[in-house]
């Protein structure tokens, strides 16, 4: 499992998140915070059986993310609304499941680590604040890599 994050432009961030059976490579935009929710999903993950949804309007459509962990593995579902927006005010109706995949939790955890400390260090917490608009995630990525740090996994 792998997790990218790159925000590339004043309230656009592409998210890649690349397991067996899904690959989704989005441009998200502002309305939603979805790399914020996507770091707090892997925090709440840190239970052994968490379960965590992250959702982006990609204009046009959306994508919700359903991740559940079952012990040392994780599931992933891709449910898609190809022909609408929603915010996250309004529960979506009418999306269809386009792919799902299991894999170990721990990839999944220091990819996703991982991609937030390169934009961390890329743009400084106030730089991702300006061209993100929304917070940088600063206490869920902690409590991500100390978990690591506590299993022993090596994020190299």
């Amino acid at each position: 499992m792998r997790v990218e994050l790159s925000i590339f432009g004043t309230g656009w961030a592409r998210i890649r998140i690349c397991a067996p059976g899904i690959y989704l490579d989005s441009a998200a935009s502002w309305f939603e915070d979805t790399p914020g929710q996507l770091c707090r999903a892997c925090a709440v993950l840190l239970q052994p059986s968490g379960e965590a949804s992250v959702g982006a309007i990609t204009e046009p459509g959306a994508y919700r993310l359903v991740l559940r962990r079952y012990g040392a593995r994780v599931l992933l579902v891709l449910v898609t609304y190809p022909d609408e927006v929603f915010y996250l005010k309004a529960p979506p109706v009418g999306g269809r499941v386009s792919a799902i995949a299991t894999g170990p939790f721990e990839a999944l955890l220091l990819s996703a680590a991982r991609a937030f400390l390169i934009e961390r260090d890329r743009l400084g917490e106030n730089g991702y604040k300006r061209l993100w608009g929304y917070e940088f995630p600063s206490k869920p990525l902690r409590s991500l890599c100390e978990a690591a740090v506590l299993e022993g996994w090596s994020a190299a």
